[in-house]
């Protein structure tokens, strides 16, 4: 019974979110860039899976990493539309914000690593084998 109830109300929940998505102009533009963008992606990794490329599969990752950069924007853009209460008096219009966070999490270590090896480049620029 809980696990139906469970359901019923993730259901509502998406519900409400797409009806708040959709009330909105702008929200509406980004969802459906969001719905054309993860074609796109399923489309390039599928050819690329298809015909062994992995440039296409890399570029088709790389998309999905900005669809989850218009989630968490669309996801923001509903929580800021919450009426205030007793915990946040002025709203929830500060989530927009902080919608660029989620797209930030797998980024850190790729700059120290092409640092990395660039200074065992540098490092090995006199030696041959």
């Amino acid at each position: 019974m809980g696990a139906i109830l469970s359901r019923i109300s993730l259901v509502s929940t998406v519900r409400n979110f797409l009806r708040t998505i959709i009330s909105n102009r702008a929200t509406r533009n980004v969802f459906f860039f969001l719905l054309l963008n993860l074609t796109f992606t399923w489309v390039e990794i599928t050819y690329g899976i298809w015909t062994n490329s992995l440039g296409l599969i890399g570029d088709g990752i790389h998309m999905l990493f900005d669809s989850s950069a218009l989630i968490g924007s669309l996801i923001a853009s509903v929580i800021a539309t919450w009426p205030q209460n007793d915990r946040f008096t002025y709203g929830y219009p500060s989530f927009l914000s902080f919608s660029f966070l989620p797209t930030l999490i797998p980024f850190p270590p790729f700059p120290f690593h092409e640092i990395a090896l660039a200074l065992s480049f540098w490092m090995q620029c006199g030696t041959t084998n």
